[in-house]
């Protein structure tokens, strides 16, 4: 059985299942039954350009849909526990507690009006039924966990007088606070220049290994996936297209989008003085509302049969990832 939250040494990371989660705008749908295992304390980088899903299933599993999104089939499993079936009570304790959510946008996500020391306060007392006093010690305490210098003084400020870095700290304190066991981390290091990515990433890598929590990592950045991922799952218009160990699919990706976004990885980071960047032709298209492969108007090895008939996902040949977790998959007629 899953380890209850509170006070105690931290606790492992559980096993995540995403089971055939498909998920709908409307009409439209944007998720079409991906399927992924993230085995305890690992850390899965979702990648993918924009519209891909990535952020879609970030907010189904984490039960943060926006209005007029719905989950229309499979299952989101943290530890023994179906996300998807919670409601009341049940799905506010599993927030914070099971699945914490890192956004993106640090500053858009905090409250304006609320010292940052109040906001993270707040889950000590909601959570754990801390008083006022002893919440704000706790927050205080997190804060320096999370490498601000001045954690008593930060605790003061609101979240217009902090750098971006301090922010998106602030941001990690709170989602850490409950001693989440799945982080969901979308593009937090997006809006960070460089050197204030690495102190994040680093950071993020510490706090894993002193809590021991499995990481779900959404990127569009091959180098961050590169830095701190176990395994990859490759996104194209809302469909798994390929999954494998980090440095497999580095050293040999299958799929003909992920070779053209590890060859752009791989020149833009060269190190040329005169590198001529690699783009994959082609726009994104609607194709994955209709039959066929999503990526086919854009594939450069397209078959008849990817125009008619999506590829289904297979195990291919390749190292098995950690803890049992599936092999190299992959949706490619083709690369088959």
């Amino acid at each position: 059985m899953d380890q209850p939250a509170g006070d105690g040494p931290a606790r492992l990371g559980v096993r995540v299942r995403v089971e055939n989660l498909t998920v709908a705008y409307g009409e439209r749908t944007a998720l079409h039954g991906v399927s992924l295992d993230v085995p305890a304390g690992g850390v899965l980088a979702l990648v993918g350009e924009s519209g891909s899903g990535k952020s879609t299933l970030a907010h189904a599993a984490s039960r943060l849909l926006p209005p007029g999104a719905r989950v229309t089939g499979g299952s989101v499993h943290v530890g023994d526990v179906d996300m998807a079936a919670l409601r009341g009570a049940e799905l506010r304790r599993a927030r914070g507690s099971r699945v914490a959510y890192l956004p993106q946008d640090a500053l858009a996500a905090l409250n304006p009006v609320m010292t940052a020391g109040r906001q993270i306060a707040e889950v000590f007392r909601i959570a754990e039924g801390h008083g006022r006093r002893e919440a704000r010690d706790r927050a205080v305490e997190m804060l320096g966990r999370v490498g601000i210098r001045d954690p008593e003084r930060t605790a003061g400020r609101y979240p217009h007088e902090l750098s971006g870095g301090m922010r998106q700290r602030v941001m990690i304190a709170i989602a850490l606070a409950h001693r989440p066991q799945l982080l969901i981390a979308d593009e937090p290091t997006t809006a960070l220049d460089v050197t204030v990515q690495a102190e994040v990433l680093a950071l993020v890598a510490e706090l894993r290994r002193e809590f021991g929590i499995t990481v779900i990592w959404i990127t569009h950045d091959l180098s961050v996936t590169a830095e701190i991922a176990d395994a990859v799952a490759v996104l194209y218009g809302g469909r798994l297209v390929e999954h494998a160990s980090a440095p497999e699919l580095f050293g040999g990706a299958r799929h003909p989008y992920t070779r053209g976004l590890v060859a752009t990885y791989r020149d833009a980071y060269a190190g040329a003085p005169h590198t001529r960047y690699v783009s994959i032709p082609g726009a994104r298209s609607d194709r994955s509302a209709g039959p066929g492969c999503p990526f086919e108007p854009r594939c450069p090895e397209a078959a008849d049969r990817c125009r008619v008939e999506a590829p289904p996902v297979r195990a291919a040949a390749g190292d098995p990832l950690p803890d049992g977790a599936p092999a190299h998959l992959l949706a490619c007629w083709e690369a088959h």
